[in-house]
């Protein structure tokens, strides 16, 4: 299904509407749906592959464009094998998950998945929940995210648990929970601030990312969100590099 430009309008008006201070203050920036389709397609979630086992998780998903993405994708893969209503209802149930802090995101991620799937019953796992202070062990096979850009200097971050001695900023939590929860052979796909490539506070991060995962695409971005910083994209695979 695709969404009518009214649709579109009413599932943005949210972020478009928040100043954009407010939007830096959240680190409030959707991920572009043509980059949230190349994550995917670099991270090999597409409908030609066996999707059935494959649980994807999104820890800051925002209004739900990762989520979207990877239902659509899902949606192809039923036709495509086929599968009944039922089954198929059961895999998005079993298989797409998003966690948001913010409600009112968590509302809109839920309204883009029930437009698409035009299915009022389906259970939806999108929660209201601060992903870094659950416990998790290792659950996910495809780890998307565009989590907040918040610099410890401006927020205490000290309470989650993958924080480090010394500024740990936000983003470097959600990778660490990224290293942490993926499967053996599970996949990442990450839109991080440029700076994870240089500065010495995420010198530790980067050396257990190449300890632990194959890295398969790594994309420098500029001009793509409102933000004080440029993007580095990681598609990565958790295997011997």
């Amino acid at each position: 299904m695709v969404m009518c430009e009214s649709q579109k309008e009413q599932l943005s008006w949210y972020e478009s509407n928040l100043p954009l201070g407010e939007r830096k203050k959240r680190g409030h920036f959707s991920t572009p749906p043509a980059l949230v389709e190349a994550i995917l397609d670099a991270s090999g979630y597409t409908p030609e592959a066996n999707l059935t086992q494959v649980r994807v998780l999104d820890p800051a998903c925002g209004s739900g464009n990762f989520l979207v993405g990877a239902a659509q994708r899902l949606v192809a893969f039923g036709r495509r094998m086929p599968l009944a209503q039922e089954e198929h209802a059961a895999l998005i149930s079993r298989n797409l998950w998003g966690l948001d802090p913010d409600p009112v995101a968590c509302f809109l991620a839920e309204m883009q998945l029930r437009a698409l799937l035009r299915d009022a019953d389906t259970q939806l796992h999108i929660h209201q929940a601060d992903a870094l202070a659950l416990p998790w062990e290792p659950c996910v096979d495809l780890f998307v995210a565009n989590p907040p850009y918040l610099a410890a200097k401006n927020n205490d971050l000290s309470g989650y648990r993958f924080a480090q001695r010394g500024q740990s900023d936000s983003y470097l939590l959600f990778l660490n929970l990224a290293l942490q929860v993926v499967r053996p052979n599970g996949w990442v796909g990450l839109v991080l601030p440029d700076p994870l490539l240089a500065r010495s506070n995420a010198a530790t991060e980067r050396a257990h990312l190449l300890e632990k995962f194959t890295i398969h695409h790594l994309w420098h971005l500029s001009g793509v969100f409102a933000a004080d910083v440029g993007a580095v994209v990681i598609v990565a695979q958790k295997k011997s590099p």
